[in-house]
């Protein structure tokens, strides 16, 4: 990953910008929302990554060491997914490199997820939120 950064380095313009962004490895909480509020039924293991994100992390570390980037900022921000039904948030995080595991079963959420829109006067909605993490670098 080091020589991929430094090949990067090579070819972007004096004074380029690199973006780091991505997905922070960490659980996410799986929520039915609706109109007065959320209940949270479940979480996601979204550390499926965490090996190479540990590894864009050194990488990035080593070509600022190197002095080929400087970081000019940092921060994390929140993102959500949103379903209106269990089968489409499974069809999701069944094809998702990140997410490891889901609990509880799939069959307890389609049951949590029905208790709550059964109780709800309105339509409910499913949402995975996460942090993402935004990084900006500058060519020295």
């Amino acid at each position: 990953m080091v020589d991929a950064l430094h090949s990067l380095w090579l070819t972007l313009a004096r004074p380029g910008t690199l973006v780091d962004l991505r997905p922070v490895s960490a659980p996410c909480p799986i929520e039915v929302i609706t109109r007065h509020g959320s209940v949270q039924i479940g979480e996601v293991d979204a550390s499926g990554m965490a090996a190479d994100d540990a590894a864009a992390d050194r990488a990035i570390r080593e070509a600022v060491a190197r002095g080929w980037f400087t970081m000019q900022h940092t921060e994390q921000f929140g993102f959500a997914f949103w379903w209106d039904t269990v089968s489409e948030m499974i069809a999701f995080f069944d094809g998702s490199r990140r997410a490891k595991a889901v609990s509880p079963s799939y069959a307890e959420l389609t049951a949590a997820h029905r208790r709550v829109s059964t109780e709800a006067p309105d339509p409910v909605r499913l949402r995975c939120a996460r942090r993402t993490m935004l990084s900006s670098y500058t060519k020295t």
